[in-house]
């Protein structure tokens, strides 16, 4: 009963607050309650301008209504996604063209100290309840008041009341001060904890503060004193971080020869595809399609030969502009192709492009005014003719990128039972290098041993075309080459007649040998070289270079 005196109270009071409102709005208010919809209409119409127009209205909330507009409608999306086509193949074009641009406008460098971190110091925090203890009990807190205990003195009992009391007194404070105890010694416990593990975090970030500092220290230094393994890192650092298109994936790996100050590239290249095959996209109507124009095969090996060729010549401008300990004299770059050869199915890696060039020679071109194809055939490069047809070239410098070509003296990890070439006697390394020529498949024949005590050798390629003789000279050295045993392997050819000449030896080789040797048959192979060919026919050998 309370209920529906409850709900009709309610009903009351809604509809006298309804009819109010209808009386102020000035509408009657059976018309209101009959029709809420042209209420709300008529709301409308009190915001809606006075020169508004009703069919300019409806265009905005209603849909096409005829056919003619839905096939304009269909009409101007499908040549909005032609234009997307072509704006897209603009962008790639225009994000090819800049790469090398973006690059020689860049900063190359590589802070050590950027490669660990500092961990924060953490700050002791202890809880508020932890710090400061409570205070101990009082005694007095625990005895009658005096008013009380007066007033009991009127009473019969008061002496056995007196003693009840006190006795229960006793037993409280007693028992608070246990409490107080037990509180006390949880509070020390819990502090003694928390120290514990703010020393222990405390000794943990500080352990690894100081590890962090003797890595970016110990990098340094053996940056700047030409540890093969750390300038290879470094470089292989700046051209991973080298901006690039993001639909441009790159692998990279690279290796360093301290003895001829040189660093190699290995570079893996992106696909033939990446270059836009169609072109000028449009909408036809009465296909209802978007076509596109097929590029001729020449111009879009031309694209991609422009392309690799500005990724070579950014690479090698990103190595030199970040050699800030002047270690890498010479640059070889090479550029190979993960993919799968049409004719056969097989998975095939070719050499597409191979450049090497010093650094002092690299440093005189304008990079910013060259034609990337013309500029790498000017230094020399191995360039393929069809990038499409997978036409591999020669890498100028070829060698096992996992292997390390020298071994300090000193680092017996690298000391296993291979032979050591530096240990051998004049004439056991001349029957060394005979052998390794004959397995290669040369008719070697060994001469004489020069005064320099290297080894020379005549060896015939039997190949028709393009066979002929070679002149083979070895030094086994343990310092870098110079231009001028080059030269005088050149001029053992002249005389000689042969049409190639092969320079071994156990270190490396200078800036001005590789000048020499260029566009020149002159090839040349270092130690590094020496241990991959020597491998590939079957000797295990190392080169262990002797104390001064």
């Amino acid at each position: 009963m309370e209920f529906f005196y409850v709900l009709l109270i309610t009903l009351v009071i809604y509809y006298v607050g309804d009819f109010w409102r209808a009386h102020r709005s000035k509408q009657p208010w059976a018309v209101k309650k009959l029709n809420p919809m042209g209420a709300q209409l008529a709301d409308r119409a009190e915001t809606v301008p006075v020169d508004y127009e009703e069919d300019v209205y409806e265009e905005e909330v209603s849909y096409p209504s005829s056919v003619r507009e839905r096939k304009e409608q269909h009409t101007q999306r499908r040549e909005a996604e032609a234009a997307s086509k072509n704006q897209r193949n603009e962008e790639i074009f225009r994000a090819y063209e800049s790469i090398l641009r973006e690059s020689l406008a860049a900063t190359h460098s590589l802070d050590f100290n950027t490669l660990y971190d500092y961990v924060p110091l953490p700050i002791s925090s202890v809880p508020a309840d932890l710090v400061q203890a409570a205070l101990p009990p009082i005694v007095e807190s625990f005895r009658q008041s005096k008013i009380r205990e007066l007033l009991s003195r009127f009473y019969p009992g008061h002496d056995q009341r007196q003693i009840d009391a006190d006795e229960e007194q006793s037993y409280l404070y007693h028992h608070a001060v246990v409490s107080w105890e037990a509180a006390e010694q949880s509070r020390i416990a819990s502090l003694q904890l928390h120290k514990a593990e703010f020393d222990r975090q405390l000794s943990e970030a500080v352990a690894h503060n100081e590890s962090v500092h003797q890595k970016r220290d110990r990098l340094s230094h053996n940056y700047l004193a030409g540890d093969e393994f750390v300038v290879a890192a470094y470089a292989k650092k700046i051209l991973e971080a080298s901006p690039y298109p993001k639909w441009l994936s790159r692998k990279i790996k690279t290796v360093y020869a301290n003895a001829s100050k040189q660093l190699i590239v290995d570079f893996d290249l992106p696909r033939v595809e990446v270059v836009p095959h169609s072109g000028d996209f449009r909408f036809v109507k009465s296909s209802d399609k978007i076509a596109s124009r097929n590029r001729k095969q020449k111009d879009i090996d031309d694209d991609y030969t422009r392309l690799i060729s500005a990724i070579a010549l950014k690479a090698l401008y990103e190595v030199f502009e970040s050699d800030r300990g002047s270690l890498i004299e010479v640059c070889c770059f090479n550029g190979y192709l993960d993919t799968i050869d049409r004719s056969t199915g097989i998975k095939v890696r070719p050499c597409l492009i191979s450049t090497r060039v010093t650094k002092e020679k690299f440093q005189q071109i304008d990079l910013a005014h060259v034609d990337a194809r013309l500029c790498v055939r000017n230094l020399g490069s191995h360039v393929s003719g069809s990038a499409s047809d997978l036409q591999a070239v020669k890498p100028i410098i070829e060698f096992n990128m996992k292997d390390r070509r020298f071994v300090e003296q000193g680092d017996l990890s690298f000391l296993t039972s291979a032979q050591n070439l530096m240990d051998l006697n004049p004439y056991e390394f001349e029957k060394l290098i005979v052998k390794l020529f004959q397995d290669m498949g040369l008719d070697a024949k060994l001469t004489q041993s020069s005064r320099d005590g290297g080894v020379d050798c005549v060896a015939y390629d039997l190949r028709p075309i393009i066979g002929g003789k070679v002149v083979i000279q070895a030094k086994r050295y343990r310092h870098t080459v110079g231009v001028s045993a080059v030269r005088d392997l050149y001029g053992t050819m002249r005389h000689e007649g042969a049409n190639k000449g092969i320079l071994v030896t156990t270190s490396g080789y200078g800036p001005d040998a590789f000048n020499f040797a260029k566009d020149k048959p002159i090839e040349l192979i270092d130690g590094g070289g020496l241990l991959h060919y020597l491998q590939e026919v079957g000797v295990n050998a190392r080169i262990v270079m002797p104390m001064e």
